[in-house]
């Protein structure tokens, strides 16, 4: 990954809202993704993974949203 990369998703987590938003976004993404066929599911894991993370960096780094984050992650493989 980029160093760029990092920096939209700080950009986008001091932009988006409280990180409660974010994580229930990153909730949605994962029961979307939960609903689709196995091959269809990637992007929607993937975009739970990035709100779960950017929660965890609005939120001073609370642990609860990397976990989830990672268990997003971990769904995906």
């Amino acid at each position: 990954m980029t160093t760029s990369f990092f920096s939209c998703v700080i950009s986008l987590a001091l932009a988006v809202g409280p990180p409660e938003t974010l994580a229930a976004a990153g909730e949605a993404h994962l029961r979307r993704a939960t609903a689709l066929r196995v091959e269809e599911r990637l992007p929607e894991l993937e975009a739970a993974h990035r709100d779960f993370e950017a929660a965890y960096l609005k939120a001073d780094e609370d642990p609860r949203y990397l976990c989830r984050a990672l268990a997003a992650a971990e769904f995906g493989l």
